[in-house]
């Protein structure tokens, strides 16, 4: 398996879990290679994305500095709550300094050789992208101007559903395994929706699943289970 220059740790559920949920995210920076190689933070790290329109405690585009947890690391945590937490992705960019300058959409754009990877989102700038659950905690860390992936191991209940999977990120097999399942339709999307497998089981109750995702290329993708009128989401890692 590839070494990821990034993880993203979650434990959540995508999906229906409450009406108003609450999602803390923390994002954190890795500055480590740019002062290694030279570079310097301009005072103090930023973060600045589409945070209120997600139900989040911070303004949409205003630029919020963030605190060094040591080793060149900065975090900012956000607080969404509310029924958009999880309506539509959530876009941000990193900003080295107290305000917009020196910030990542401008300097990946002329550098943008994985924007699928990073699951940027490409308009009139190059921004960083997630969509968040609808209820958990985040923790999404990366160095600057680096992709992103996701590393977690999931675990939750969804109306009686039971859902875990593991490994993520994995190289081979995806392991599904359900508690109190009804028959259910299993989907792995691609970063841009396209179906990558579709399986539909006729099982009851509480039994695995494996996927065998050898084939399919490295990157992001979205598992969704539907069971009866329970839906559950969460992105997967494909690292070979």
């Amino acid at each position: 398996m590839k070494k990821f220059l990034l993880t993203i740790s979650i434990l959540f559920c995508f999906g229906m879990t409450k009406a108003n949920g609450q999602v803390s995210a923390t994002f954190r920076v890795d500055m480590s290679e740019v002062i290694s190689g030279g570079g310097t933070v301009n005072q103090v790290m930023s973060i600045t994305g589409v945070f209120a329109d997600r139900g989040g405690n911070l303004l949409n585009w205003a630029v919020y500095p963030m605190t060094e947890i040591g080793n060149q690391v900065w975090e900012k945590t956000v607080t969404f709550t509310g029924p958009n937490v999880s309506t539509d992705s959530l876009p941000w960019i990193f900003i080295n300094g107290p305000d917009w300058g020196v910030d990542e959409s401008t300097i990946w754009s002329n550098t943008n050789s994985q924007q699928n990877s990073c699951m940027m989102l490409v308009s009139d700038f190059f921004y960083r992208k997630i969509r968040l659950p609808s209820d958990g905690n985040l923790i999404i860390s990366a160095p600057w101007l680096k992709c992103h992936t996701l590393m977690t191991d999931i675990k939750t209940t969804l109306k009686g559903l039971q859902v875990e999977v593991v490994p993520n990120p994995t190289s081979s097999l995806l392991n599904i395994r359900f508690g109190g399942s009804a028959g259910s339709e299993i989907k792995l999307l691609s970063v841009d929706g396209r179906v990558a497998k579709s399986i539909v089981t006729k099982q009851s109750g509480d039994f695995n699943h494996t996927i065998d995702v050898t084939s399919l290329p490295d990157g992001i993708y979205y598992l969704t289970v539907v069971d009866g009128s329970r839906v559950y989401r969460t992105p997967v890692v494909i690292a070979n």
